[in-house]
């Protein structure tokens, strides 16, 4: 009977917002990318006809924000246990012509997001026609950021939306 070292933090976060697999198709990177890259057109083009929309947006872009220090916070995580396993710190550094120390100071805000994260670990079920679905915390957290940002544009954008709907 082997042992097998508890899992980290890192390695507990991604097993929760990495999606089940539904099927064995495989999308490549760039493949994906360029599919977010419509998206975000399309998000631009909401905002222009719908500057109500420019909260949800930011709330968007802060959690786009997040991704590249959460991912070097992880591989230097996965770094330091198998060199073998992600990129160094300096190798993340070098891709995005920053310096160590920035990236070890992104490491650190990525840290602290994977920790903020893990500690709102509850999961929330939603009832969307009748179904209950489990949705991971992340979801959560995003859905009400956005929610939230959706409120506060009713509010920011009051004199415009009377406009609109008198137009």
């Amino acid at each position: 009977m082997g042992t097998h070292a508890a899992p980290t933090a890192a390695e507990r976060f991604l097993e929760r917002i990495r999606p089940k697999r539904r099927s064995e198709r495989v999308t490549e990177d760039a493949d994906f990318c360029k599919m977010m890259m419509r998206m975000v057109r399309a998000m631009e083009l909401r905002a222009i006809e719908r500057p109500e929309n420019l909260l949800q947006i930011l709330a968007v872009v802060q959690r786009m924000n997040e991704v590249v220090n959460v991912a070097i916070a992880i591989n230097a995580a996965r770094y330091a246990q198998d060199p073998y396993s992600a990129a160094s710190m300096a190798e993340c550094a070098k891709a995005l012509g920053i310096s160590k120390p920035s990236a070890s100071a992104r490491r650190q805000i990525g840290d602290r997001i994977i920790a903020e994260r893990l500690a709102a670990n509850n999961v929330t079920r939603i009832d969307t026609r009748g179904r209950q679905y489990e949705v991971s915390p992340e979801v959560a957290r995003e859905t009400e950021a956005i929610e939230r940002a959706a409120e506060a544009a009713e509010v920011a954008f009051v004199d415009f939306l009377a406009r609109r709907r008198a137009a």
